[in-house]
């Protein structure tokens, strides 16, 4: 277990980061609910608030990556920087091809055993709810 030392430690190691940054909120100027955010996220190697074991070098290389926003403009912050990801095949993270979800909509038949949304998950690989986010363009346009 952890000494109480090593709380206190990485607690005034986390206070002077949020001071060294400004102290508020980057957005609208809050002083609560503060985080810690990649301002580009490409450069993010770890997240600062877990940070526990790096020496300062490394764990303040990474705050200098960062701005604080409070929760509510971080949830916006966030929002927006996915909103550029790739849908569909693109993504690189997809288990279905156009090919998979072209014959999801042309062969869909609601509660259908072989050709409902649990089958052809089951068919493809995926859960009932990848097939109906496909079928309603939430995944795939």
């Amino acid at each position: 277990m952890p000494s109480k030392d090593y709380y206190l430690n990485r607690r005034a190691r986390l206070a002077k980061a949020v001071e060294k940054l400004g102290g508020r909120c980057a957005s609208c100027g809050s002083e609560y609910s503060l985080q810690f955010d990649h301002i580009d996220p490409s450069t993010k190697s770890a997240n600062v608030s877990e940070m526990h074991y790096h020496s300062d070098s490394v764990f303040y290389a990474e705050v200098e990556k960062c701005q604080l926003l409070c929760s509510a403009c971080h949830i916006q912050k966030t929002k927006f920087d996915l909103s550029y990801l790739v849908a569909g095949e693109l993504n690189g993270m997809s288990k279905l091809t156009m090919d998979s979800v072209q014959f999801i909509r042309e062969n869909y038949i609601p509660r259908h055993k072989v050709y409902g949304a649990r089958g052809l998950g089951r068919m493809f690989g995926v859960t009932h709810q990848t097939v109906l986010s496909a079928l309603n363009g939430e995944t795939w346009k």
